[in-house]
């Protein structure tokens, strides 16, 4: 197949058929798409100003912690923006995975966690993301350790960095 002159549209054959694809233009496949960014778009549901999205690469860390039972998501998440002050710019998120009652665990479980009664177990993804840096994993372990401290509520830590 010889190319077209400039300024004339392209035709190619699919599906035994003729398709234009505009002036030179290559059809597009699912993997030359754009990907979507559910950063951006959840910011295009509502009337609020942009909030600038960070295109370094994120760094999730998961944190199995005790907590009171009454605890929810929203309460660790404000506790770990008050404790990170400005540092709280790296965390892009605080998302609970998964709850565990303290009865439903197994003995190893409790005391690795140090659960006591009246607590529960919190499963915790934590996404780090530096809005114009990529963290190195000593940061990405000191952050998720600073996190930990603030929202473990268990008698027994386990430390990332050392």
């Amino acid at each position: 197949m010889r190319p077209r002159p400039t300024g004339r549209p392209s035709r190619r054959r699919a599906s035994g058929g003729l398709r234009r694809t505009g002036y030179g233009a290559r059809p597009r496949s699912a993997a030359d798409a754009p990907q979507r960014d559910e950063r951006v778009a959840s910011q295009m549901l509502d009337l609020a100003s942009y909030r600038p999205v960070s295109l370094q690469p994120p760094v999730t860390r998961d944190l199995s912690i005790a907590v009171r039972n009454d605890a929810d998501a929203e309460e660790l998440g404000d506790r770990v923006r008050i404790a990170l002050g400005d540092d709280a710019e790296g965390i892009e998120a605080v998302i609970v995975i998964s709850e565990t009652p303290g009865g439903d665990l197994p003995r190893q479980a409790v005391e690795r966690l140090g659960l006591q009664p009246g607590q529960k177990n919190l499963l915790v993804r934590l996404v780090l993301r530096h809005p114009t840096r990529t963290l190195t994993d000593a940061e990405a372990n000191a952050l998720r350790d600073r996190v930990y401290a603030v929202i473990h509520e268990g008698s027994v830590y386990q430390w990332a960095a050392s």
